[in-house]
């Protein structure tokens, strides 16, 4: 796989590389991408997001939030910080996971 995806947004295909990708937010039947400056409306569910998005970069941490590895700068029981200092919550059925990737990846 590359470093980078077409997501298509209405009438519009955008060219993304998976490093601008911060985080993916469930937004009833569609998906928002968000990037450093701005979203994009994807016609996708979760799971095809996370089937799509490389497993080594990214993680699901909760049935509405899909992140960036890169950009996790905290983690606790059941949140994530992000670089942006935005917070977002780790379900409780995701917690397992991301607590074993976690301390797999900890000093």
């Amino acid at each position: 796989m590359g470093k980078f995806c077409f997501i298509k947004e209405g009438y519009l295909i955008h060219r993304i590389d998976f490093d601008e990708i911060l985080f993916v937010e469930a937004y009833k039947n569609y998906c928002k991408v968000y990037l450093k400056d701005r979203f994009i409306l994807a016609l996708k569910s979760m799971k095809e997001m996370e089937l799509f998005l490389p497993k080594e970069s990214f993680i699901r941490i909760h049935r509405s939030y899909i992140v960036s590895i890169k950009n996790i700068t905290s983690f606790e029981n059941r949140t994530v910080i992000m670089d942006d200092a935005k917070t977002l919550p780790v379900g409780e059925n995701f917690r397992a996971g991301i607590s074993s990737f976690i301390m797999a990846n900890m000093l």
